[in-house]
């Protein structure tokens, strides 16, 4: 039989009879294991020095510290990552009314998806192909502004809110309220998914 006493590393092996199948074991100490062999359990004195109780105390101490700084360094990390998403998808978002597509495809993957929130609204798949169709729907406006109510990052995901309205040629003007799921990839965004927002 073999025993590892974790409080103090020690270890001890014994070599017993066969177990009886009825046995009763006597009250123990908090340090005291009990042995059960032929003759009945056999109480054990398991009880770690002073030094290696020390010893383990120290090292206790020693790996939680450092679990404890492994998990503040990567909470600040990920905060860190949430700020950087957050000012990217909102930089994307203050360059839509100024309709200068050059730098609005800067913040965004060459192989980025768009899937607006009409129903019916095509999967645009592509840095080429958001461009064609986000400018044929910009190019003619008379007037877009885009206010952001709301913006949370989780990790590499950013949920947007947001309103505004565009002025059609003829001077109709259209509002909108909506939000936007955007997934980050290497410091760029890769999809954006609207939703629209339920009237209140």
């Amino acid at each position: 039989m073999r025993f590892l006493y974790p409080a103090g590393r020690a270890e001890a092996s014994w070599n017993l009879p066969a177990m009886p199948l009825v046995a009763f074991r006597p009250p123990l100490a908090a340090h005291q294991l009990a042995v059960r062999g032929a003759g009945g359990y056999q109480q054990i004195n398991a009880k770690p020095t002073e030094e290696a109780t020390m010893r383990n105390i120290i090292k206790a101490g020693m790996i939680a510290g450092l679990m404890m700084a492994t998990a503040i360094s990567a909470s600040a990390d990920i905060f860190e990552t949430e700020r950087q998403n957050e000012k990217l998808v909102t930089d994307y978002l203050a360059s839509l009314p100024a309709r200068n597509m050059e730098v609005t495809l800067g913040y965004l993957t060459d192989d980025v998806v768009h899937k607006g929130m009409m129903k019916m609204a095509p999967v645009i798949e592509g840095k080429q192909a958001f461009h064609d169709h986000w400018w044929g729907m910009v190019k003619d406006l008379e007037d877009y502004e885009l206010v952001v109510r709301r913006v949370e990052a989780f990790g590499n995901t950013v949920l947007i809110e947001r309103e505004g309205k565009v002025v059609v040629p003829g001077g109709k003007t259209m509002r909108f309220h909506q939000s936007t799921l955007f997934v980050v990839r290497d410091g760029k965004i890769a999809e954006m998914r609207e939703y629209k927002m339920p009237k209140t």
